[in-house]
């Protein structure tokens, strides 16, 4: 019995110019993971395959009564505005171990080679502690070629050195390590302490919107950006009344 399965495979073969992969596992206020469920559910793209893998937690995800496996899924969206088809790499949880990261990033590698991939773009955080309102995006690539064309503009910073930790990280460097796909790692101030930072994902819509010439929706988005504000406002106002004194009624008397 091997690592993993693959189920619901719907036939690919791509008409467009270039098959780009955007990839957005879960990590740090799942800023990569919303950004690509997001294009998936507001561009209605079409689901290729799921791919189930044995060092996932030992979890069934439970939706309306039904109980589904913790899976890697991938859809395809084809662009008309630029030609492109785009595959949306996205997953329930990363793997619990070290070898499972390294070891689904290859597997997911062979798959996207398969499937004619020539580009990859990771999306991931870049932890702060704080919310930032426009937060910045860090690039870092596989070669020096494509972090000087279409990742050197104002948008983009240069992600210089550091490390960049699981899935996110490893699969674009795992299969733009022979030259042919390049990989490409962008990376949104995000605030650690949230769930989902939405304007981090916000952020990546935009300069993906930008570089791969997208049409995105965003008023679910920045529906969840006004709750949240909203949230942290209510927050704030109940903090702040439980830190007024409170009036002694026992000090007003006369001895």
């Amino acid at each position: 019995m091997g690592d993993y399965f693959i189920q619901n495979y719907n036939s690919f073969e791509g008409f467009g110019n270039r098959k780009i992969c955007i990839q957005g596992m879960p990590g740090i206020a799942l800023a990569g993971k919303y950004t690509v469920d997001y294009i998936i559910k507001t561009l209605s793209a079409r689901k290729i395959f799921d791919l189930y893998f044995y060092d996932f937690p030992p979890q069934v995800l439970i939706d309306l009564g039904l109980m589904n496996l913790p899976s890697v899924y991938l859809f395809h969206y084809y662009n008309e505005l630029s030609g492109d088809d785009l595959l949306l790499l996205s997953s329930d949880f990363q793997p619990l171990t070290h070898y499972g990261v390294n070891a689904l990033s290859l597997i997911l590698a062979e798959q996207l080679r398969k499937l004619g991939v020539k580009l990859i773009i990771s999306l991931g955080a870049s932890a702060v502690n704080i919310i930032v309102k426009d937060p910045k995006i860090y690039a870092s690539a596989t070669s020096p070629s494509i972090l000087n064309t279409s990742f050197n503009t104002p948008d983009f910073e240069r992600f210089a050195d550091g490390v960049i930790t699981g899935m996110n990280g490893v699969l674009p460097a795992i299969i733009g390590r022979e030259g042919d796909i390049q990989g490409v790692i962008l990376l949104a101030e995000a605030c650690r302490y949230l769930t989902c930072d939405f304007r981090a994902a916000k952020k990546l819509l935009e300069v993906l919107e930008k570089t791969l010439n997208l049409k995105i929706d965003y008023t679910e988005i920045n529906n969840k950006i006004r709750e949240l504000d909203e949230s942290i406002e209510r927050l704030k106002l109940e903090e702040q009344s439980r830190r007024q004194p409170v009036r002694d009624e026992k000090t007003n008397y006369i001895g």
